[in-house]
């Protein structure tokens, strides 16, 4: 009785796991699928295209704004690099649930302050200000920063020398302070080259 039970708890695991691994096929393809449109399209017309030729299921909320042009890199591009596209442009979030594609608009608020340096608290010149991967900015002679992103967005500070900073902003904000450490690497490195000067000096000396 108990052999029998426990051959259809494998069974079952196994149908699971088959069921499994055929959506995880069926999503890659779908992922993967090349999509053809134009350059410059309005997210009416890449809805309507989505729907009636490439046969995805398309739902968004009634704030979005569909009217928006979409200029795309390319008149061929996966699925994935047309969502991202979408998102960074047009300031909305679209989830891709097995080919059923969600779109919701996302608040755009305004940042603005100034990015220091832990080890001296001076203003920070040239740091590397970005979202989603796609650049929002650098801070100017002053260590300033001004940018628009999308409320909750995860926003990355990142300059040579210093480990990044990712902080996320639900509302606008003015004068906010980013701090910066300097990265334990960049002090490693110097230590390191100062220890192989000396040994260089020492053996010269001895010479």
């Amino acid at each position: 009785m108990y052999r029998k039970f426990l051959l259809h708890v494998i069974k079952f695991c196994l149908c699971c796991l088959v069921t499994g691994l055929m959506m995880l096929k069926a999503n890659a393809q779908i992922n993967n699928t090349q999509l053809t449109f134009k350059n410059n399209v309005s997210i009416a017309t890449i809805i309507d295209r989505l729907q009636t030729v490439y046969k995805y299921k398309v739902s968004y909320e009634a704030d979005v704004n569909t009217g928006k042009v979409i200029h795309l890199p390319s008149n061929r591009l996966s699925l994935d690099e047309l969502i991202r596209q979408v998102e960074q442009q047009a300031n909305v979030d679209i989830k891709n649930i097995g080919g059923n594609l969600i779109i919701k608009r996302l608040d755009v608020i305004t940042v603005s302050g100034v990015a220091y340096s832990t080890e001296d608290n001076l203003p920070l010149i040239g740091v590397s200000i970005s979202s989603n991967k796609q650049m929002l900015g650098i801070t100017n002679a002053e260590g300033k920063f001004n940018f628009r992103v999308s409320s909750g967005a995860n926003v990355i500070f990142s300059m040579i020398g210093f480990e990044p900073q990712t902080t996320a902003f639900t509302k606008s904000v003015t004068n906010t302070k980013i701090v910066m450490n300097v990265a334990s690497n960049a002090l490693t490195e110097v230590v390191v080259t100062a220890l192989g000067i000396k040994r260089d000096e020492k053996a010269l000396g001895y010479a």
